[in-house]
């Protein structure tokens, strides 16, 4: 079951934050800019803000707005594989991932702010064709100046996802 960060109406107040749009806030419309002063307001940084819109779409399978968090030339490594791949491949993954498993959550165990971004841990669960997920996760995570992700280190047991790749 998805948290309530993944929920339609987060996932709605993401994409007008991310896109400039009005929206619907504690019963009345406000623009970007009332979300500037309120995630300052609430002493968030460029980091911080993107941690909680890539974790929100991520729960959420939401690619659209995964695929603007990226900046232009964005990676992802792989520890499994020692591959890397681009941040399209990245994000469509997300998108394969909640088409197998509806059921599909990332759970916090910690987010850790780093000089060049963000270190995110989680635990991945879901019911697979052949049985359940559960991952431990470990993402480094870069931001660009322009609060765009630039990389993402990702660490984890590729046997844990066994029962997604039959």
């Amino acid at each position: 079951m998805r948290g309530a960060s993944g929920s339609p109406e987060a996932v709605r107040t993401l994409k007008a934050a991310l896109f400039g749009e009005p929206f619907e806030y504690r019963g009345r419309m406000v623009g970007i800019s009332f979300l500037d002063r309120l995630v300052r307001s609430k002493g968030m940084d460029v980091s911080q803000t993107v941690q909680a819109a890539y974790s929100t779409a991520t729960r959420a399978g939401d690619i659209e707005v995964l695929r603007n968090l990226g900046a232009p030339g964005a990676t992802v490594w792989h520890n499994h594989d020692a591959q890397e791949v681009t941040w399209e491949q990245s994000i469509q993954m997300i998108g394969w991932m909640h088409r197998t498993m509806p059921d599909v959550s990332w759970e916090d165990v910690a987010i850790r702010r780093t000089p060049e971004g963000f270190v995110w841990q989680v635990v991945l669960s879901g019911s697979a064709p052949s049985g359940s997920v559960v991952a431990q996760l470990c993402m480094v995570v870069g931001v660009s100046a322009e609060g765009l992700i630039s990389r993402i280190e990702e660490y984890m047991d590729p046997a844990s996802f066994a029962p997604l790749t039959g």
